[in-house]
């Protein structure tokens, strides 16, 4: 429908090459600055009870070692359809229905 021409995708392959190579060099300064370094470790660490004690969920659960993920246990728009898991398998979602319910029902915080 919105097919490019040969000159734009030259244009965009080039330009994506100058913004790969410029975040390479941010990215080579940055980590390698022990100044940006001490700033970034341990920076917004959420412990295990505290981020099970506010229903934390998303990414910072994960890492926080919370195992809740909401897409899973309680799947809505297209996790309905499919489930990913952080393995990178995926599964389809159960039928929605008496096991939404029931969990959303019978759900309690750890």
């Amino acid at each position: 429908m919105y097919d490019l021409t040969e000159g734009a995708v030259k244009k965009i392959t080039e330009n994506l090459l100058i913004v790969q190579k410029d975040i390479a060099e941010i990215n080579d300064f940055m980590f390698s600055s022990t100044s940006v370094m001490t700033r970034l470790e341990a920076t917004g660490k959420v412990h295990y009870k505290w981020a099970s004690e506010i229903g934390m969920v998303g990414p910072a659960a994960r890492a926080s070692g919370v195992k809740t993920d909401v897409r899973q246990d309680f799947p809505y728009g297209a996790y309905r359809e499919i489930i990913h898991y952080a393995s990178g398998t995926h599964k389809p979602a159960p039928e929605p229905g008496a096991r939404d319910q029931k969990k959303a029902v019978n759900y309690k915080r750890p």
